[in-house]
């Protein structure tokens, strides 16, 4: 696939006036994703299944400004899973499955990265400069090259298991229907590196004549960070979730539904060996529904339940970087003169600083829900359903400002 990108006259002046010999260009979307699928009746009482998928893609993302291609992405990765479905006799079947994902997000490897030669800073070129607070400024980004500030190695992978038992009684005061079962999950996810231009990441330049563009420019700002790789995010998840619960019918016009579910997360940070996350979450559950006239017509239903978010290597509490920021240096030759006079520097993270990010109590964000609900058969194969749903999200993840002090400067 290939997509234009939204160039005026004077995008292509300023682009020509820096590279002579430039040509447009369009970001191009290249992808390969296979899929395979196989079922299998295992004698009379299992079934098989397991499919593979693929889903790699190439892509870029410059925009009007960019005088080169240096705005990749690699993303995606292999898809593994496998289902046995078993049914023992009228009263027990069960379920289990295993899948295993290796998607990426950003580049997946050094090699990926590699592949593009990319080298040097970003370098933004700017039509005319200011003074603001004592600091020079660029009057708006006209032209962009070299290469990205940063590139971002992100491998994941992740592990997922589950089971189910079913168990059908009925001459238990009724009738039950017992289910049980497990939730296992791990996974690694955005194990984030870093790489900056071997720490020279971006330089602004003005013309030295705006009516002469051929005169050239001169930078009047850089910035370099030390180290060059920083290791932002590093966590291996797990969920072990277990549930139990029973579908009663004391009478044909009664059913009766109640269970828990119980997870143990644990969010472990190999950065700096500690726990983001080390929970227990409970959700019970309850539900009713009652056939208000034999003819099953018109059912009255209702249910509480209380619903934890599932783990997720893509939320804030896994992607908030505990990895410490790199030492930031910025010089400016704010007369324009070649010598940089001025220097800016913000120093790197200590670890007990990181550490404080994470709340001591952090815990899976939940969901309350109440429904209340009736629904009706007409004449005509008509059917009307009103229901009061009341849902209350708590606990979502967020930043909180504890009020630093910095007795050093």
């Amino acid at each position: 696939n290939e997509a234009g990108i939204r160039r005026t006259e004077r995008d292509d002046e300023f682009l020509k006036q820096y590279n002579p010999n430039f040509e447009s260009f369009n970001n191009i979307y290249s992808g390969f994703f296979p899929y395979a699928k196989v079922t299998a009746q295992l004698g009379r009482r299992h079934m098989f299944a397991a499919y593979y998928q693929y889903d790699k893609l190439d892509a870029s993302g410059d925009r009007e400004p960019h005088a080169e291609r240096f705005n990749y992405r690699n993303t995606g990765g292999g898809l593994y899973g496998a289902k046995v479905t078993s049914i023992f006799s009228p009263n027990l079947s069960t379920e289990f499955a295993i899948s295993f994902n290796n998607r990426t997000s950003s580049y997946s490897s050094l090699d990926d990265l590699a592949e593009y030669g990319l080298t040097g800073p970003q370098i933004e070129i700017h039509e005319e400069t200011y003074l603001s607070g004592g600091l020079i400024q660029g009057t708006g980004v006209l032209v962009l090259a070299g290469n990205r500030q940063t590139a971002t190695i992100g491998p994941s992978t992740y592990y997922q298991a589950k089971g189910d038992l079913t168990y059908f009684a009925d001459d238990w005061n009724g009738s039950h229907e017992f289910k049980t079962g497990f939730f296992l999950a791990r996974g690694t996810r955005h194990d984030t590196v870093n790489y900056l231009n071997d720490g020279f990441v971006e330089e602004k330049r003005v013309w030295i004549d705006k009516d002469n563009p051929s005169a050239g420019t001169i930078p009047f700002f850089r910035e370099t960070y030390s180290p060059t790789v920083l290791q932002r995010v590093d966590n291996v998840d797990r969920d072990l979730g277990v549930y139990i619960q029973d579908s009663w019918n004391p009478t044909e016009n009664l059913t009766l539904n109640f269970g828990v579910r119980t997870d143990f997360v644990n969010r472990h940070d190999n950065i700096f060996n500690f726990d983001r996350m080390n929970a227990v979450a409970i959700g019970p559950r309850l539900g009713f529904a009652y056939m208000v006239t034999d003819d099953g017509r018109t059912v009255i239903r209702g249910s509480l339940n209380r619903v934890h978010e599932q783990m997720n290597g893509r939320d804030y509490s896994t992607n908030v970087s505990v990895g410490g920021q790199v030492q930031r240096v910025q010089q400016y030759d704010n007369n324009l003169d070649g010598i940089f006079e001025t220097t800016r520097t913000r120093s790197a993270e200590t670890a007990a600083l990181a550490e404080n990010r994470i709340s001591a109590d952090l815990h899976q964000p939940y969901t309350d829900e109440a429904i209340i609900g009736m629904r009706r058969q007409f004449a005509g194969e008509i059917a009307v359903d009103a229901a009061f749903i009341y849902r209350s999200v708590k606990h979502r993840y967020g930043d909180l400002d504890i009020n630093g002090f910095w007795p050093s400067g």
